[in-house]
């Protein structure tokens, strides 16, 4: 791996670097930057006619104009390499977001090479691919059940304030979230919300359905306490839409 240190040498009067590529040439009197055109987490800054070379935080990608970014929100592209990863087993990049051995939805979160275990919300698993939560799969669902009772046991315990909310935990149910492929999208979409529109979901308060302009579709959700107003399809007190009283 190259070292970030960057030696310069006086060669006719003009700074030239002894690794710096021959396509990077920098204009005098600006301060930019300039993505790598083979790594995508490397980057050279421009500054009083010198070229600067750069790597962002292991687990980052650079975007122009916008800086580093976790690698999952960086479209590479053809800039498909990166440096040597500096992590552990855990994680195996020094920043970021990796899926934890407990399954069922557990992953790490990554910061400076420290993990948190973290967890989807009991009902999801998490997708290490697009890095985010989903809707199970069936085998999953009867794989997780267990784990995802005893979490939302765990949950409720520590909520517990008298003695009747102890004798309701064994009819507690597991809140599995709906499944966005099971609903469809309006034919004929406006998209008043830029490049998505967003639907109500039958029998739902708290969760609605987002359609994307490319054709695929996303669940999302109000926090606790709102419902969704199919009406202003935004979220709102659930208090003050019928049927979503009991939405806390």
């Amino acid at each position: 791996m190259w070292s970030s240190m960057l030696y310069i040498f006086l060669l006719g009067g003009s700074l030239v670097s002894a690794r710096i590529p021959d396509w990077i040439q920098c204009q005098s009197g600006s301060e930019y930057t300039i993505p790598d055109d083979k790594y995508c987490d490397k980057y050279y800054i421009c500054k009083e006619n010198q070229v600067i070379e750069k790597f962002c935080e292991d687990g980052f990608g650079f975007v122009p104009y916008e800086g580093c970014k976790l690698l999952h929100q960086v479209g590479c592209g053809p800039r498909n390499l990166l440096q040597e990863p500096k992590g552990n087993d855990v994680c195996p990049r020094m920043y970021g977001y990796y899926p934890a051995k407990e399954g069922c939805g557990h992953f790490f979160k990554c910061y400076k090479g420290i993990p948190e275990l973290d967890a989807c919300p009991p009902g999801q698993m998490y997708d290490e691919v697009r890095v985010e939560c989903r809707h199970p799969t069936l085998d999953e669902k009867i794989t997780c059940k267990s784990s995802w009772a005893e979490r939302n046991k765990k949950v409720f315990l520590d909520s517990v304030q008298s003695v009747d909310d102890l004798r309701t935990m064994d009819n507690k149910q597991i809140e599995l979230v709906p499944d966005p492929d099971a609903f469809k999208c309006p034919p004929m979409d406006d998209y008043p919300y830029g490049h998505h529109s967003r639907q109500p979901i039958p029998g739902q308060c708290k969760y609605f359905l987002l359609c994307i302009s490319d054709g695929t579709k996303k669940l999302s959700g109000c926090p606790d306490g709102q419902g969704f107003n199919s009406k202003t399809t935004i979220c709102e007190d659930a208090r003050n839409i019928p049927g979503c009283e009991s939405n806390k």
